[in-house]
């Protein structure tokens, strides 16, 4: 049995549903990328970086499930220098796309979807 992880004080006392390793950019072709944690509430999704991460981004990223127009799974862009290889979760939100690399992209695709839903 694994230990659970400890919620980041960004989630403000919120209940984690379920919490992904993921890789955040805003740049289609994947440079300028963030490792961190994505943590998915019953109100929002909540990017986290890690330690490294919060000295050359901002300390975290924060949705309203509300606010998602459009979240989906997409394709590698073709690109010769790409450098993301697989698919990612695209998140489209008050005019702004962000990309998450997940290792299992099906999987975070279906908790956003039904935390959406309800």
């Amino acid at each position: 049995m694994t230990k659970p992880r400890r919620p980041p004080k960004a989630l403000l006392g919120e209940e984690a549903r379920d919490s992904w390793f993921a890789v955040h950019t805003t740049e289609p072709h994947g440079r300028w990328r963030t490792e961190g944690r994505l943590w998915l509430t019953p109100t929002r999704l909540v990017f986290v970086p890690v330690a490294y991460g919060k000295l050359l981004q901002r300390l975290s990223w924060s949705c309203a499930l509300g606010s998602v127009d459009d979240v989906e799974i997409a394709a590698p862009e073709p690109w010769a220098l790409n450098r993301e290889p697989r698919g990612r979760l695209r998140l489209r939100s008050n005019g702004r796309t962000d990309w998450f690399q997940v290792r299992n992209p099906e999987e975070a695709l279906a908790a956003i979807r039904t935390a959406r839903s309800e």
